[in-house]
């Protein structure tokens, strides 16, 4: 269900999304800020978390060992599904 329009980097997918590269942006989303319902502070320092995340996660990824990265993948899911349990 998804194409890519001739001459362009948009693709639509079935949820009225667009993806440029490695970003999706949802109608939703758009719709949402422009009303204000978003507070856009929040937005800011969620996002830097993420990239900073994600940034570190790769780096980690390629530096660590298999086994040392299901341990700890592991334990973050014990220690969140102790945490959801209470």
């Amino acid at each position: 269900n998804v194409y890519k329009e001739p001459s362009t980097n948009i693709y639509h997918g079935g949820y009225g999304g667009y993806s440029f590269g490695n970003y999706s942006i949802n109608k939703n989303s758009i719709i949402y800020i422009t009303k204000g319902s978003v507070n856009l502070v929040n937005l800011s320092v969620v996002s830097i978390g993420v990239i900073a995340g994600g940034i570190l996660g790769s780096i980690l990824l390629k530096k660590l060992n298999n086994v040392v990265i299901r341990i700890i993948f592991s334990v973050i899911m014990v220690i969140a599904g102790i945490k959801l349990m209470f």
